[in-house]
């Protein structure tokens, strides 16, 4: 009787365990690092759409298509009845936001002196008939209009680029948990913190 309740106790105390370990992988899975673009509007100086290509020059018009040829690498990207490769082109402008071409296009949600750049994923993870899809969010920032993208991981990342921007560096001034709680519990907190940089003077 004694072997058995020691047998019991060990499956108990192993499926809680197991339980707790799936509590915890669900809530890492939940969270995820997100800048919110709340208010973004668009460029406020450039209204219309567009084909930025890797000259600089614009090439205006209505409708952009993307064009994908099956069996081959390379894409195209036409704005009315103009087509160009998509190595030509470094982004385009529709209905007032701007795409930056980089692994695939990825779509600004901050423009100023530090330009924030998000990338949608869309991912499937589970086993053959329990199969879950979601979408997975990365960020890059940009200094100015030609620099290249850098990957932006952690509130730690921001505090390093607003570093010289006493107001922007004053939002991320306390202890490193309370830091984390405002960045989980709101997608805005770092956004403002990077707005505050790009009206430093």
């Amino acid at each position: 009787m004694a072997n058995l309740k020691k047998h019991f106790f060990s499956i108990l105390a192993v499926a809680i365990f197991f339980i707790l370990a799936i509590g915890s992988s669900a809530e890492k899975l939940t969270y995820q690092f997100r800048i919110g673009s709340y208010g973004y509007q668009g460029d406020t100086t450039e209204k219309r759409n567009f084909l930025l290509k890797n000259d600089g020059s614009k090439i205006y018009g209505e409708n952009i298509k993307k064009i994908y040829h099956p069996g081959f690498s390379k894409t195209d990207i036409s704005i009315d009845n103009q087509t160009f490769p998509t190595s030509e082109i470094k982004g385009y402008q529709e209905a007032n936001i701007f795409y930056l071409r980089y692994k695939g296009y990825v779509k600004r949600i901050i423009h100023g002196k530090l330009n924030v750049y998000e990338m949608t994923l869309e991912e499937v993870r589970g086993t053959t008939g329990n199969l879950t899809s979601f979408t997975k969010y990365k960020y890059f920032m940009q200094r100015g209009e030609d620099e290249k993208l850098q990957r932006i991981k952690n509130s730690e990342d921001v505090r390093k680029a607003v570093k010289d921007c006493p107001e922007a560096l004053a939002k991320l001034d306390m202890p490193y948990d309370e830091l984390q709680k405002k960045v989980r519990a709101s997608s805005y907190f770092l956004s403002e913190v990077i707005r505050a940089y790009n009206q430093c003077k």
